[in-house]
């Protein structure tokens, strides 16, 4: 609600038959008092259809989560529909993923690492992305380094950043995010449905 306040996002996905999530951090750097609300605006705006270029059309963003970490009573979720990937084909495995790495202001933290799911097998050849892809993943890479603004709240600016996050208590440590690579085809299982939520 006020600048400096950290909001945690959820987005799951419905791929497959499996459910899969990415968690988000973002840091309030200017504007006025906002909501949890604008924050999960800002990302559907802002990232949400970098990552939804590179996804397999099977892949349905279903719900989004905004959590403010330093005030509990403010957060947001919202069911979404109509949000699904934008690249046609046979799919991959559920556990198939577009590997991203994060790059971080501070060497007191690892580069954090980002797995998007929902890997078109027309995306991939002999384990990596062909050429025509690339682009989107490099508008993807750039969109998760990038700043979000709410459209309800102008002048409101929210920087992405890593956090090592304690549940129930205001963040402590983490550090900007200040840029992010593709990095290649992996795999991710550690954010499947009621992990790390």
């Amino acid at each position: 609600m006020a600048v400096n306040d950290f909001y945690k996002l959820v987005a799951q996905y419905e791929y497959l038959g499996t459910i899969q999530q990415n968690r988000f951090y973002y840091r309030q750097q200017s504007g006025a008092d906002t909501e949890a609300e604008h924050v999960a605006n800002a990302f559907l705006d802002d990232v949400y259809p970098a990552i939804q270029a590179v996804q397999h059309e099977d892949c349905n963003l279903i719900q989004l989560t905004s959590i403010n970490l330093n005030n509990p009573i403010d957060f947001y979720e919202t069911a979404v529909t109509g949000a699904n990937g934008d690249i046609g084909g046979e799919a991959t495995a559920p556990f198939t993923a577009w590997y991203f790495k994060l790059l971080r202001e501070s060497r007191e933290f690892r580069p954090g690492r980002k797995a998007i799911g929902g890997v078109s097998e027309s995306s991939v050849a002999a384990g990596m992305a062909i050429l025509a892809v690339e682009p989107a993943l490099n508008t993807c890479a750039d969109a998760l380094a990038g700043n979000i603004n709410p459209p309800l709240a102008t002048g409101n600016v929210y920087s992405p950043h890593l956090v090592r996050e304690v549940v129930g208590v205001p963040p402590t440590e983490f550090t900007r995010i200040t840029g992010c690579q593709y990095v290649g085809v992996s795999t991710q299982n550690t954010r499947k449905f009621n992990r790390g939520l």
